[in-house]
C-alpha cells in the first residue's frame, strides 16, 4: 500500500480510541485543527464502519484490529517534533514533499481539505539515499566552491540572464551586458527570495544593496568589467552560468523544522548544464555556502546530518 487516506472524522475517531498521545505542532496536532470537531452522534461507529471497508480496521480480529502499519504511522504523527520539506522544481512546475520525524523514524505525509494522506515508515538512513534524485548527475566539475551572501547570489543569477538574453539578440556573438541595466533596479534586492519561502523559511537577513553586491561579484571573479559600464561573466562564475543557462535546470530545496526555535535548516540542490551544486544556507545567516558536487551522492552525507539534527529534535512538554 502506497499511503492511507483518512477523512478527518477517521483521524478523530482513530485518536480518541487509540489514546493518541497529540503533541502540539505535530502533524496530527496541524491536520486536526484544520477544522471543527465532528458533530457525528455516532462518530466511532460510522468511522470504523468507513475503516473496515478501506480494510484499515479488522472488527473480529482480537490481537491486532487497527492495520499494523497505519498504527505505526499514526502515533509517529501524534509525536513528532521534526519537519522535513522537499521541494522540488523542474520546468516552472513544482513537487512539495513533506516528512514527520520522531527519533529515527520518519513517515511521509500530505493534507488537504478532505484527507490527511500517510505512508508507511521509513528509517532515516533510507531516506537519505532517496530523497535526492538519482538523475541529479554530473559529468563536468569545476571544483567551485565559493561564499556568497544571498543579495549576491540573486544579483548573480540576474547577470546570467542577462548574458543569456544579450547571446540570443546578437545572434550568440556576444555575452556582454550593461552593467547599469544590472544595477537598475531603485531599492535594496529583497533576500526573501523564491526558495525561502517555498520552504517555509521566512527572510533569513535584511537585504544587500545591489551595488555592494556587484563589488563583491567582482572581487570575487564572477564578473568582469570589460569596458566602461560593460559586464561580462567572469571565470569564477562560468560553471554556475553554464548551469543557469540550462533550459532544463532542476532545483531541489531540503528543509528541517524542529519546534525548539531557530531558523530552519536548509540546503538547495541545483542540476543544470551537466553539473551539480549543492547550496548550504544553513552555516551562515544570510550567506550560501556553496559547493560543486561530482555526484548526487557526495549530497547524501548533508542529508544525513540533517536527519540526525532531526531524530533529536524534542517537545520540552513531552519527557516530563
Amino acid at each position: 500500500m502506497s499511503a492511507y487516506l483518512l477523512t478527518r472524522p477517521e483521524t478523530w475517531a482513530l485518536a480518541t480510541l487509540l489514546h493518541l498521545p497529540i503533541q502540539p505542532g505535530s502533524v496530527l496536532s496541524a491536520w486536526l485543527g484544520l477544522g471543527d470537531e465532528p458533530e457525528s452522534a455516532d462518530l466511532a461507529g460510522e468511522s470504523l464502519a468507513s475503516l473496515a471497508g478501506k480494510g484499515y480496521y479488522f472488527p473480529e480480529a482480537q490481537e491486532q484490529s487497527i492495520q499494523p502499519e497505519l498504527l505505526k504511522s499514526l502515533t509517529l504523527a501524534s509525536v513528532n517534533a521534526a519537519e522535513i520539506t522537499a521541494i522540488l522544481r523542474r520546468n516552472g512546475q513544482a513537487a512539495l514533499t513533506r516528512f514527520a520525524q520522531a527519533g529515527k523514524s520518519i513517515v511521509q505525509y500530505g493534507m488537504d481539505e478532505t484527507h490527511l494522506s500517510l505512508h508507511p515508515l521509513t528509517g532515516q538512513a533510507e531516506l537519505a539515499e532517496k530523497i535526492i534524485p538519482g538523475w541529479f548527475t554530473a559529468s563536468q566539475d569545476e571544483q567551485l566552491q565559493v561564499e556568497l551572501p544571498l543579495g549576491a547570489f540573486l544579483l548573480f543569477k540576474q547577470a546570467c540572464e542577462l548574458a543569456d538574453l544579450t547571446a540570443a539578440e546578437t545572434n550568440f556573438t556576444s555575452e556582454k551586458f550593461a552593467k547599469s541595466k544590472l544595477l537598475e533596479q531603485s531599492k535594496p534586492l529583497d533576500l526573501g527570495v523564491d526558495i525561502f519561502k517555498a520552504a517555509g523559511a521566512g527572510n533569513p537577513a535584511s537585504s544587500i544593496h545591489p551595488e555592494q553586491a556587484y563589488r563583491l561579484l567582482v572581487s570575487k571573479g564572477f564578473l568582469n568589467e570589460s569596458a566602461a559600464d560593460t559586464l561580462e561573466i567572469g571565470t569564477a562564475g562560468q560553471a554556475l552560468a553554464v548551469s543557469f543557462s540550462d533550459p532544463d535546470l532542476c532545483s531541489l530545496i531540503i528543509s528541517l523544522q524542529i519546534w525548539e526555535g531557530g531558523f530552519p535548516k536548509t540546503g538547495v540542490f541545483l542540476s543544470g548544464g551537466e553539473r551539480l551544486f549543492f547550496l548550504d544556507a544553513s552555516r551562515k545567516p544570510g550567506v550560501f555556502v556553496i559547493q560543486q558536487l561530482s555526484d548526487w551522492r557526495e549530497g547524501c552525507s548533508w542529508v544525513k546530518d540533517l536527519l540526525v539534527a532531526g531524530s533529536h529534535a524534542r517537545y520540552a512538554g513531552y519527557l516530563h
